[in-house]
């Protein structure tokens, strides 16, 4: 049975990110891979905040964040997943 009482809440998107191998390039190398990985949070700090979204937990290779909508969250996925790329490309020519 459902009281009368008003229920306030908001509706979120939860975006997560890890890195793939992560603990492999950590053997393999260490400061390069936090390196990458710092590069990483630059990128995503500016496409979250465009979105208005907001990171809310972090544990080592992972990110979590909420958006406002699915829209915000998959906007920020792929300009994030656009720009690892473009980056990557740019490393390897």
């Amino acid at each position: 049975m459902m009281s009368n009482k008003e229920i306030n809440g908001k509706i979120v998107v939860i975006l997560t990110t890890d890195v793939v191998g992560y603990s492999k390039h950590m053997e393999k190398d260490e400061d390069a891979t936090l390196a990458s990985l710092h590069d990483c949070n630059k990128i995503i700090e500016p496409l979250k905040k465009k979105q208005k979204g907001r990171i809310f937990n972090t544990g080592g290779d992972s990110v979590f964040a909420e958006f406002p909508s699915a829209v915000a969250a998959v906007n920020t996925a792929v300009e994030f997943q656009k720009q690892i790329k473009d980056r990557n490309d740019k490393d390897t020519t």
